[in-house]
């Protein structure tokens, strides 16, 4: 059986779903892999549509969905609504370590000039195993999508995921807890010092990388929220400048209303070290563009938080989700490199070529988890911190108050021998 992985599913800013890309895969035989598909495939567009006005919760489905269908239909070959809940675990053994075949190297865009983007796969290669989290977090989503099959499509007759979720998962994936997704003591020094030499080398390319980090990490901001990227389904957001506002004598940074993963208005705290880094920043964008800019934002200020500046000083919009990404890989990159060349010449090599190897792995979204443990570790209110991090409870928060991996190992060397 030939296999056809192409996307499912439109982007984010098509109204309609399954008119987009229902009749392309009518002829290229997607749908003739089990009799049910079209009909499966069908109503998890209509599924879909009931959810295009919430971003974060469409890409998600759509994401999980996908990988639904695609495994069933394709792996299994068998329509989704036969599937048992043991064959939901075999699929997330499956994601857990894809086929090369399955896979892309680097998040690729599905659609090129409005036609489907024939490089596209559903999976990308060497991603650190998933969490147990995430698992249960794609299995929601499927039991999502089983109990609109059941109550409102009718076209199944129970809900596996239901199932599968409260079996143990231990063994379709290892188990990787919040203290293996930080970055180290050492590392994020070396991240501060990488950020703070490429901005120095080269300000006009690396300045707002090094805004960025600290944004990141001080205040444990989420990367769609410097970013530019879709909400409600169509609509294009950029934050600004103007988030930064001065309220009752202090500033803080705004999210606004559903521009964000808890779709609701929040106040963050900024430290005074941000608000040093951010007045650096500003005095450097008033460099490149030759705007009389105040070293803090006025109120409403509408210049991007990471602008795009054209050469001739003219400012286009903010960066996109992936440009921060790809910006922040760079930032990860050097601080490699840093650590790698201060390895020839210390008496640690070893440890620093550790740390520089363990920051292949790393991702943006460790420099939220590694500010809020840091916080916490150096005695932060935890409920203030809770706040700042936008945690539904406490109970979230509590997990990242945990015994730093190296700080416990380096105690355990000084334990008593038992034969003195």
């Amino acid at each position: 059986m030939e296999l056809q992985l192409q996307p499912l599913f439109a982007g984010d800013h098509n109204s309609d779903i399954e008119l987009s890309l229902v009749s392309y895969h009518q002829t290229d035989g997607v749908f003739n892999q089990v009799d049910a598909a079209l009909l499966e495939y069908q109503e998890a567009c209509r599924f879909l549509r009931g959810v295009q006005n919430r971003p974060n919760t469409f890409r998600s489905y759509r994401r999980d969905v996908e990988k639904l269908l695609l495994w069933s239909w394709f792996i299994k070959q068998a329509s989704v609504t036969t599937l048992r809940p043991s064959d939901l675990l075999d699929m997330v053994r499956f994601y857990t370590n894809p086929p090369p075949v399955w896979c892309n190297a680097n998040q690729i865009k599905r659609f090129i000039d409005h036609t489907i983007n024939p490089a596209w796969r559903p999976c990308i290669a060497n991603r650190p195993a998933p969490t147990q989290s995430s698992i249960k977090a794609m299995l929601a989503s499927i039991s999502a999508f089983y109990q609109f099959l059941v109550d409102d499509a009718e076209i199944a007759m129970g809900n596996p995921a239901l199932s599968a979720r409260k079996r143990s998962i231990a063994s379709a994936a290892p188990t990787q807890e919040i203290s293996t997704k930080l970055f180290t003591a050492t590392q994020v020094q070396y991240l501060t010092l990488a950020s703070r030499n490429m901005a120095q080398l080269n300000p006009i390319k690396w300045a707002k990388a090094r805004f960025a980090v600290a944004l990141l990490f001080h205040r444990y901001l989420r990367i769609s929220e410097i970013s530019r990227h879709t909400v409600r389904g169509w609509q294009s957001y950029t934050p600004t400048m103007g988030c930064f506002q001065r309220v009752s004598g202090n500033w803080f940074f705004h999210i606004p209303a559903g521009t964000s993963k808890n779709n609701k208005s929040d106040l963050i705290t900024v430290p005074p070290e941000l608000l040093e880094e951010l007045k650096l920043y500003r005095r450097q964008i008033a460099a490149q563009t030759g705007l009389a800019l105040p070293d803090l934002p006025a109120p409403e200020e509408s210049i991007p938080l990471l602008p795009k500046i054209l050469v001739n000083g003219q400012i286009r919009d903010g960066l996109s989700v992936r440009a921060v990404r790809y910006l922040m890989q760079e930032v990860f990159d050097f601080a490699a490199e840093l650590l790698l060349k201060d390895a020839q010449k210390s008496p640690d090599s070893e440890e620093l070529i550790a740390e520089a190897h363990g920051m292949k792995a790393a991702t943006v979204h460790w420099l939220r988890h590694s500010g809020i443990s840091t916080d916490l570790a150096e005695g932060r209110n935890t409920v203030h911190v809770r706040d700042d991090a936008r945690h539904v409870d406490l109970s979230t928060t509590n997990i990242y108050t945990h015994t730093d991996l190296q700080d416990r190992a380096a105690s355990a060397k000084h334990k008593h021998r038992m034969d003195k």
